[in-house]
């Protein structure tokens, strides 16, 4: 995504982007989130890592979980909005899953971030006001929003990784990285 690869610039980091095609897997059940966000980062890295020869591959997947209730990106803005409206009421958990792939070892290092989340109860008007964007960037976030964009307004607090909320838990990341010998 591009709020990822922006974290990862902004760490000095070197790398190339590229689109992973796979379908990603739905959760089950509430018990299963942590399971399919690790489960779809090995599955991006895997599809990704099979352009390169060398280096690292990074996969990630982020879900929003609210009350027994799983969100991903919405479809559309009208999902958008009863997204937003519903995590607007109460808390919700962030969980984003990574994945480093290291391409000549074969070997993958999975970990995963939760991050508790507070959001402004917003009126239907702000909410709309938020949604009005032409090139509809709240369809590339788990559960509508930018954290690190317009988003950010909405949130009051966060007990947790604040890169998690954006997409990429980057203490976390770099443990991994460490792993397959790669530093700043």
């Amino acid at each position: 995504s591009k709020a990822r690869a922006e974290l990862l610039k902004k760490c000095g980091f070197k790398f190339k982007t590229c689109v992973s095609t796979v379908k990603e897997i739905k959760p089950w059940n509430v018990s299963s989130i942590k399971q399919v966000v690790i489960r779809n980062a090995v599955l991006k890295a895997e599809d990704a890592g099979k352009h390169f020869r060398d280096g690292v591959v990074i996969g990630a997947d982020t879900l929003v979980l609210q009350d027994k209730v799983i969100f991903g990106k919405p479809a559309n803005k009208r999902e958008a909005f009863t997204t937003i409206k519903r995590l607007s009421s109460k808390p919700s958990y962030v969980y984003t899953g990574i994945s480093v792939l290291d391409i000549r070892s074969r070997k993958t290092y999975t970990d995963y971030a939760v991050t508790k989340v507070w959001v402004s109860k917003l009126s239907n008007k702000e909410i709309s006001k938020y949604l009005f964007r032409r090139d509809n960037a709240h369809l590339n976030f788990a559960g509508g929003f930018d954290a690190q964009g317009k988003g950010s307004l909405f949130i009051e607090r966060i007990e947790g990784c604040f890169y998690n909320v954006v997409g990429l838990p980057l203490a976390k990341l770099y443990k991994l990285l460490h792993k397959c010998k790669i530093s700043i």
